[in-house]
């Protein structure tokens, strides 16, 4: 009998409680729009449409040349070439390669994926500018050994 009457209790607390907020909140109160002078038009998120943007002839020496630890190789991609607009903003979401084991790799190879900007805005000759991220990845033998092509 306790029970029952603690459970009544607290339904009819709860009740009040929403009588109360409801009749407090409900009157004599207006909301009015304050508009904020030279703040920038919303734009709708662009559609984020994938866009392969590869470097390869298929061959297997593409870019075989006897790596080292620490040589680099370094490609530029330019999305206006390879992707359909809208193109900037755009984000890498993921980056696919092989690498070729002669039977002197050792595995898992160490392998540093650096994204630059341009030394010279809309100069791809002009080499690498900035470093604008970097992402560093052991490379083990079952996915990223020719003929598999890994994705990190």
């Amino acid at each position: 009998m306790r029970n029952k009457a603690l459970l009544l209790l607290l339904g009819l607390l709860i009740v009040a409680l929403f009588w109360a907020l409801a009749t407090a909140s409900g009157t004599n109160k207006t909301v009015t729009a304050i508009p904020v002078e030279g703040a920038p038009a919303a734009q709708a998120p662009s559609e984020r449409a994938p866009c392969a943007m590869t470097k390869t002839t298929g061959v297997i020496a593409n870019y075989f040349g006897g790596f080292e630890a620490g040589m680099i190789v370094i490609t530029y991609f330019n999305p206006a070439v390879h992707c359909t607009a809208p193109i900037y903003p755009f984000e890498i979401t993921d980056f696919s390669f092989t690498l070729y084991d002669d039977g002197s790799f050792i595995w898992p190879a160490m392998v540093d994926i650096v994204v630059y900007g341009l030394a010279v805005p809309g100069d791809s000759c002009g080499g690498p500018g900035a470093e604008l991220c970097r992402y560093s990845l052991a490379a083990d033998q079952l996915t990223y050994e020719y003929p598999n092509v890994g994705t990190y």
